[in-house]
């Protein structure tokens, strides 16, 4: 299983027709959202990367993404977030065609996450802040700084 770390001609169509999160790692890295590669599995990259991050024992520092306009930093800390989360979404209206697509962003604080919502194609915030407890479902998507505390949750059944 990998992760994207470098532009390459697939990142490069995939920016123009997505908006696209970045991760910057523990140990330096940056890694690019590259869900959908040919021949890559899992396609969804946040998986990868949770699954490289547990492997590896990083974690997240700065979570942001770009709808080509420019930066967005839903969540930074200079010490690492304490668990990373990112999810995507999408809705519809049973009358028309429209679609809107959600990248959902979160960071936990204590037994809850901190969620933002990002619309596509309306480049806006949905929500400035949600809270959500923590969940067997959600924490399987969570990068922790503190690994111990995945193991933790996962013996008091949370996962």
């Amino acid at each position: 299983m990998s992760v994207c770390t470098e532009w390459d001609t697939y990142i490069n169509d995939f920016r123009l027709t997505n908006t696209m999160w970045f991760a910057e790692l523990s140990n330096g890295e940056k890694v690019l959202q590259d869900d959908g590669r040919p021949e890559v599995e899992p396609s969804s990259a946040w998986i990868r990367l949770v699954d490289y991050c547990n492997k590896n024992d990083f974690y997240v520092t700065k979570l942001y993404f770009s709808n080509g306009d420019g930066l967005t930093y839903p969540f930074e800390d200079e010490d690492g977030l304490e668990g990373a989360y990112f999810m995507k979404g999408a809705s519809g209206d049973l009358f028309t065609s429209d679609t809107t697509y959600t990248y959902v962003f979160g960071n936990v604080d204590g037994d809850e996450i901190r969620i933002k919502k990002y619309s596509v194609p309306d480049c806006q915030f949905i929500t400035d802040s949600e809270i959500r407890k923590l969940t067997e479902d959600n924490v399987k998507y969570i990068i922790f700084r503190d690994k111990s505390r995945k193991r933790k949750l996962a013996e008091i059944g949370h996962q």
